[in-house]
């Protein structure tokens, strides 16, 4: 039973193929692929099926762009211990990202999503949705410039929460910063 259990989290770990790829490393080479397949942490690149795979660690990549069915996406490599891709689901003055990991169990399938915000020319996220401790003097530090946010997030009955990093992105968005 376990083993199935295994054998399904990397089965379904994985992302689907995508049908033209484009990765931007963190050394400023950029490697274009017609097929690639992506999982938390990893990359594998090639131009035809019966190539070989080429795999690039999130760590060595700053974002990749995705084309698929006339759709574009865009993954940034985000992560302070290990890196994982996060989806940019909304640009803005500060921009929302996901990460979602599923994982297979004998009980069932379990689906986390995780929110990450960072402004658009800053190095560094904000990923206190985690922090229970110092989320609220987190969301201050990275906020300073809208204390309606702040009063918000103080007042999580009616504002905001640790689990609003993307009410929370779009909120700052719509109503803070310059």
């Amino acid at each position: 039973m376990r083993l199935l259990a295994l054998i399904l989290f990397f089965i379904v770990g994985w992302t689907p193929m995508f049908s033209q790829v484009k990765v931007y490393l963190s050394n400023g080479e950029v490697i274009e692929a017609k097929i690639g397949n992506m999982k938390h942490d990893l990359i594998k690149l090639k131009d035809s099926k019966n190539d070989k795979n080429q795999k690039i660690k999130a760590k060595e990549v700053d974002s990749v762009l995705v084309f698929e069915k006339g759709k574009q996406t865009i993954y940034h490599a985000l992560g302070k211990r290990k890196k994982s891709f996060y989806e940019l689901c909304q640009r803005g003055k500060v921009n929302i990202y996901v990460y979602q990991s599923t994982a297979v169990t004998g009980y069932g399938n379990f689906t986390s999503t995780f929110y990450a915000l960072k402004r658009p020319n800053d190095a560094a996220f904000a990923d206190f949705s985690n922090n229970w401790k110092w989320f609220y003097k987190l969301a201050e530090e990275y906020f300073p410039d809208c204390p309606t946010l702040i009063e918000k997030i103080k007042n999580e009955e009616d504002g905001f929460s640790r689990k609003d990093m993307k009410n929370i992105g779009e909120f700052y968005n719509k109503n803070c910063g310059s």
